[in-house]
């Protein structure tokens, strides 16, 4: 994947985080799906399982699958508590369907921990429509206990299984055998395409650095993998057997009590600057018993919200891409946005500009 080098390609035009609660408001209606753009997210209650779709042709409005979320389980996620592995969506923690801040997302809860999972749509920085999804798993401990806890998500890839393609590329590196890719290796996404459709998927959060990191993300047979109950022994080299998967890997770590973990994927099709924005969920629809689809609606790029923290935020994620220096990066991110403020593209309040003059006394 090729990584472009201009940071103006690379301005993160929204931010929205989540927060840690959970459930659902009064006069929302619940949801199981997000279809916006060319995807098509779909949430099964019974199973705590999603699927993912891209729109391969316009004109017929066929959905191509992005991975295998058919045959159960071939996509799942795991959670360690304590040692103790469990599969989300089975019989420790069982799925339920609610909205979270106007976001479709699933709710398993034990009697050690709550999980929620949350899905929001996304548009990569090179895309005019909405082309993917952002995964947030949210880890709660609600006791008076601490507990040792990690996450695995697992993912059956299959768009680079025929003959003749590459099962995965890391940035621009064809992975051809079992691969493993640490948290510091520096590769930012990995790729599994075919002649017509790809998915991407983020390594690390490029939005919020306090979401945790997957300590590693493992590229290996499909069956390997699953028959592993955690960690798959690596062997370098190995044959994926025309089978690939990919899986992430959350150690396990102290989730002390009343705390939480915050582990966040992207997945989307593919772009070779890979940052993303996230669209903003609808007003909350009447009351209904009955499960409806929503479509969400894009922010237009014509929008700006001001914010320093996004702007340093922004400049850490390009000279990490780059080499550059984040301070000067910083300084003429801020330079632009003075230019475009000048010419009349966008509005800026007398306070933005003090924020603004004092940003840049700090990093001079």
């Amino acid at each position: 994947m090729i990584i472009r080098k201009s940071f103006f390609f690379l301005f993160l035009l929204t931010l929205l985080l989540f927060g840690c609660a959970s459930g659902q408001k009064a006069g929302e209606s619940i949801i199981n799906e997000i279809k916006d753009g060319n995807i098509h997210l779909t949430l099964n209650e019974k199973k705590g399982s999603f699927s993912l779709f891209y729109l391969s042709n316009p004109n017929t409005t066929i959905y191509t699958p992005l991975f295998n979320s058919v045959e159960q389980p071939a996509s799942y996620t795991s959670i360690s508590v304590d040692g103790k592995v469990s599969k989300l969506g089975e019989k420790n923690f069982r799925a339920k369907l609610v909205n979270k801040n106007g976001y479709p997302a699933f709710l398993f809860e034990s009697s050690s921990v709550t999980v929620t999972q949350t899905f929001a749509p996304v548009m990569t920085v090179n895309s005019s429509v909405v082309n993917g999804i952002m995964v947030t798993y949210t880890v709660q401990n609600n006791t008076d206990k601490n507990y040792s806890v990690g996450l695995k998500i697992s993912i059956d890839t299959e768009l680079g299984e025929r003959r003749g393609l590459i099962p995965f590329y890391l940035d621009n590196r064809e992975i051809k055998s079992e691969t493993i890719a640490e948290k510091d290796s520096g590769y930012m996404s990995w790729v599994s395409r075919n002649n017509s459709v790809s998915l991407m998927g983020s390594i690390g959060n490029p939005l919020d650095y306090s979401h945790k990191a997957p300590d590693y993300i493992h590229f290996a047979n499909w069956r390997r993998l699953y028959s592993a109950s955690w960690k798959l022994r690596y062997s370098q080299g190995r044959s994926l057997s025309s089978d690939s998967a990919v899986c992430y890997f959350y150690e396990p770590s102290v989730l002390r009590s009343g705390e939480s973990f915050i582990y966040t994927i992207f997945l989307t099709t593919e772009d070779d600057v890979g940052l993303y924005h996230i669209i903003e969920p609808p007003e909350p629809a009447p009351t209904k018993t009955e499960t409806i689809p929503v479509t969400l609606p894009v922010v237009e790029d014509t929008v700006f919200r001001f914010n320093i923290r996004d702007i340093e935020q922004s400049a850490v994620i390009q000279a990490q891409l780059t080499g550059d220096n984040a301070n000067t990066l910083i300084l003429l991110k801020l330079q632009d946005i003075l230019n475009q403020f000048i010419n009349g593209e966008i509005d800026l309040n007398e306070q933005d500009l003090v924020d603004i003059e004092s940003t840049i006394n700090r990093y001079r």
